[in-house]
C-alpha cells in the first residue's frame, strides 16, 4: 500500500532526521529541491509568486524561491512572524544575490505589497501545510483569497498540503486554498484521500526528499489497485471449496437489505448460502432468491423473536462466515442472535440493526470476547453511537476513532464514507473508490454481503474488508458512468460486481479440452 502518514509522524520522522545528523538547513533544502523539480517538469520558466508562513512549511517555500531563481521570475511573500528562524535565513541569504523579489509582511497592516503588477503563470501555496489545525485569519484568510483568486488565471500548487484544510482529518476551513496540484513528502497524509479536503489537493505527487528508517507505530496505507491480488479458481474445486455462509437478514418492513447483502455475498464468490429470516418474511426470499436456502427463524409480526439462538447455533456449525444485521430490525431476539453468533468460531460482519443493537443495549464489551474475527462496517453515526461520542469529533479525526475503536474490541472497523477506513488493531488503510451515486440507502448491505462472500472463501479479515470496499466502489463507478449519480441505485452496484471480479481474475490459459 502507499504510505500515509498523520502531522505528529512526519514531525517524528523529521526529528529523527535530526537525530542521525540531519539538520533543518539540509532537510529544506532537499524539500525545495524536489519541489523545483516537480515545478520546472510543468513550468520550465514563468512568473512563480510563492506564499510562505511562518513555520517550515514557509521555509519550504523560501528554499524552493532559491531554487527558481535561476529560471523564474519569482515573487516570495513572506507572512508573519518567524523570518528569524536561522534555516530560514540560510535560504533569504541564498536568494541576496538573485533576481527574487521578497516582501516581508509581518501584520495585516502590511498585507496588498507586491501585489500588483504582471500576474503570475504558477502560484504556490506555502502557508501551513502539516503544521496547523487552526482556521486561518487575517492576512493569511487574505492569502489564501489572493491565492484563489488568481488560481482562476493561474496554476495553484500546494507545499505538502493546501492550506486550510486538517491535516489528519478531511475537513476544511471556511478559508482554503484549492490547489489543482499538491507535492507532498515522504508519503500521503490523511488529507489528500478523505473528503471534503482531497477535492481541494488536486492532483497530488509524492516525492522523497530524503531517507529515513522511520516507522510509524501504527502502519497505515492507501489499499489500492496494486495490493490487489488476482484471484484463481481451481478447475478440481466444487462449492465447498468457497464457503458457506449465513446470512441473518431482514424482518417485515426491510426484505431488500436482506436481498440486497444475500445477492453480494453470491456475487462476490462463496459457494452455498443460507439465508435466516423471519418466518413470514422467508417467502419472500424463497421466491426471490433461487440461490440461496433459507431457514425460518421465530417470528412476531414479521421481526425477530426470542428462541432463535439454538437454530443459529446449529447453522454456524457448518458455516465458512456470517452477516448479521441488514434490515433486521429491532426484534426481541436480536440480542440473543447476535450473541451466539459472536460464541461462534466463525468469521463475522456485523451491519446496521446488529450494530445499533450493541450500541442501543451499551453491550460492546461482548466484541471483545468473541469467538472468531469480526469486522464491523458502521457508517459514522453509528460508530459515534457505539463509542458515545459526538459524530463531529468523530469526523474530526476519524482515523483515531475507528483505530481507537479497533484497539478496544479487537475487531475490524470499516468507516464508511466518501472514502472508508478500514482499522485493525494494529494498522490501518483508507480506500477511495466509489462516487456520489452510491449515497442512497442499501449501498451498506451491498458492501456488508460482498465482504462476507470474501471471509467465506478464506480471506483474511482485514484485506476482505478492505478488497468488499475496493471491488463495491469500482462496481459502484461503472455502474454510475452507465447510469449517472441521480438515478442510479444500489442493485445496479450488485449487476455491476460481476464486470469488476472478472477484471480481478487470473486468466486461467486454453481449454483443457475441445
Amino acid at each position: 500500500m502507499h504510505t500515509l502518514y498523520r502531522s505528529e509522524e512526519i514531525a517524528q520522522m523529521d526529528a529523527r532526521a535530526l537525530e542521525q545528523g540531519a539538520t533543518l538547513e539540509s532537510l529544506t533544502s532537499a524539500v525545495g529541491r524536489q519541489m523545483a523539480r516537480c515545478v520546472c517538469q510543468a513550468h520550465p520558466h514563468g512568473r512563480v509568486w510563492i506564499f510562505c508562513g511562518p513555520g517550515l512549511n514557509g521555509t519550504d517555500g523560501v528554499a524552493l524561491a532559491a531554487e527558481l531563481a535561476a529560471t523564474h521570475q519569482v515573487r516570495l511573500f513572506c507572512l508573519g512572524k518567524g523570518q528569524e528562524r536561522a534555516e530560514r535565513q540560510f535560504h533569504l541569504r541564498r536568494l541576496k544575490e538573485t533576481r527574487v523579489e521578497v516582501y516581508t509582511i509581518e501584520n495585516f497592516a502590511h498585507w496588498g505589497q507586491g501585489l500588483t503588477g504582471s500576474t503570475p503563470n504558477l502560484v504556490v501555496d506555502a502557508l501551513f501545510g502539516t503544521g496547523s489545525n487552526r482556521a486561518p485569519e487575517g492576512m493569511f484568510a487574505a492569502a489564501i483569497e489572493t491565492i484563489n483568486t488568481l488560481g482562476k488565471e493561474a496554476d495553484v500548487w500546494a507545499v505538502d498540503l493546501p492550506s486550510g484544510v486538517f491535516p489528519d482529518a478531511g475537513g476544511v476551513h471556511q478559508a482554503v486554498v484549492q490547489a489543482h496540484h499538491t507535492v507532498t513528502f515522504m508519503g500521503y497524509k490523511p488529507a489528500h484521500l478523505l473528503f471534503p479536503a482531497a477535492e481541494k489537493a488536486g492532483r497530488v505527487q509524492v516525492v522523497y526528499p530524503f531517507e529515513s528508517d522511520y516507522r510509524a507505530q501504527i502502519p497505515r496505507g492507501w489499499f489500492t489497485q496494486s495490493d490487489v491480488r488476482p484471484i484463481t479458481r481451481a478447475r478440481a474445486s466444487h462449492k465447498g471449496t468457497y464457503g458457506r455462509v449465513v446470512a441473518v437478514v431482514g424482518s417485515r418492513t426491510m426484505v431488500g437489505a436482506g436481498e440486497m447483502c444475500v445477492k453480494s455475498a453470491l456475487r462476490a464468490g462463496c459457494g452455498t448460502l443460507v439465508l435466516a429470516s423471519p418466518c413470514t418474511v422467508s417467502p419472500f426470499y424463497r421466491n426471490k432468491l433461487t440461490c440461496a436456502m433459507t431457514q425460518d427463524m421465530p417470528d412476531t409480526d414479521g421481526q425477530y423473536d426470542r428462541g432463535g439462538a439454538p437454530i443459529l447455533a446449529s447453522l454456524l456449525a457448518h458455516a465458512n462466515a456470517a452477516v448479521l444485521g441488514p434490515g433486521m430490525g429491532q426484534g426481541a431476539g436480536i440480542a440473543e442472535l447476535l450473541q451466539a453468533a459472536l460464541a461462534a468460531s466463525v468469521p463475522l460482519v456485523l451491519d446496521a440493526d446488529a450494530l445499533n443493537t450493541l450500541a442501543r443495549l451499551e453491550r460492546t464489551d461482548w466484541l471483545r470476547h468473541a469467538a472468531g474475527p469480526v469486522v464491523l462496517t458502521p457508517h459514522p453515526m453509528e460508530l459515534a453511537r457505539l463509542m458515545r461520542v459526538e459524530v463531529s469529533d468523530l469526523l474530526g479525526d476519524p482515523f483515531s476513532y475507528s483505530e481507537r475503536f479497533a484497539r478496544e474490541t479487537g475487531c475490524i472497523v470499516v468507516l464508511k464514507n466518501a472514502s472508508t477506513i478500514v482499522a485493525a488493531p494494529d494498522r490501518s488503510a483508507v480506500i477511495t473508490t466509489g462516487g456520489p451515486g452510491m449515497a442512497k440507502g442499501g449501498s451498506g448491505d451491498v458492501l456488508a454481503g460482498c465482504i462476507t462472500g470474501l471471509l467465506a472463501q478464506g480471506y483474511a479479515s482485514f484485506y476482505a474488508a478492505c478488497l468488499g470496499v475496493y471491488v463495491c466502489g469500482r462496481a459502484g463507478e461503472k455502474a454510475q458512468q452507465r447510469l449517472g449519480m441521480t438515478a442510479m441505485l444500489p442493485t445496479d452496484t450488485i449487476a455491476a460486481l460481476p464486470e469488476v471480479f472478472r477484471s480481478l481474475e487470473q486468466k486461467q490459459g486454453d481449454a483443457l479440452f475441445e
